[in-house]
């Protein structure tokens, strides 16, 4: 592209411009090809479970997870387990998720903590919802992870018994994304 004006880390053609089509669209599949790569060599992982998990009232009860659905660059998922390893140091940011079936009363909640401790990265709780599935999420501020550390999260409601997630609606779910060394 000849004289151009910067939106956003990509140029764009002014009206001054020639027109190029053919090597202005091949320009900008390089710029694209090189933004998805880089993404692509981050540490992400993403884990759940396909299968309804029953939570016992008022005490917090460990998700688990049977399905990796994204594992970058590997080795990082315990799936039929109940954790994401962190494989590389590093900055992340770390998003976890529950779904419970219908039931008003109560609370639900999802907490995200370390290495089986106290040592929450988050934790949500909401009132349950009238009428239909109740979803809750938990999101950490950046934080910084080492090598041999696990994520867990943990899941809670008080409807007076146990209830179950809710698979059909989002389900449970647990996310890295290291972000910075």
């Amino acid at each position: 592209m000849a004289t151009t004006t910067s939106n956003r880390g990509h140029s764009y053609p002014q009206s001054s411009d020639d027109f190029r089509p053919y090597e202005d669209i091949e320009e900008l599949a390089k710029d694209v090809d090189a933004d998805v790569e880089a993404m692509a060599t981050g540490v992400y992982a993403h884990i759940f479970n396909s299968v309804a998990q029953s939570i016992a009232n008022a005490i917090r009860v460990q998700g688990a997870f049977d399905t990796a659905a994204l594992d970058v660059p590997g080795g990082q998922c315990n799936t039929g387990s109940d954790r994401i390893d962190i494989v590389q140091n590093g900055v992340y940011v770390i998003t976890a998720q529950a779904t419970f079936v219908n039931n008003a009363t109560g609370y639900r909640g999802v907490s995200i903590y370390r290495n089986a401790s106290a040592d929450h990265l988050a934790i949500t709780m909401v009132g349950a919802a009238n009428g239909q599935a109740t979803r809750v999420q938990a999101t950490s501020p950046p934080r910084r992870l080492f090598v041999a550390d696990d994520i867990r999260i943990g899941l809670f409601q008080s409807s007076g018994g146990a209830l179950n997630t809710e698979i059909t609606s989002g389900g449970v779910w647990l996310a890295i994304q290291r972000i910075a060394d």
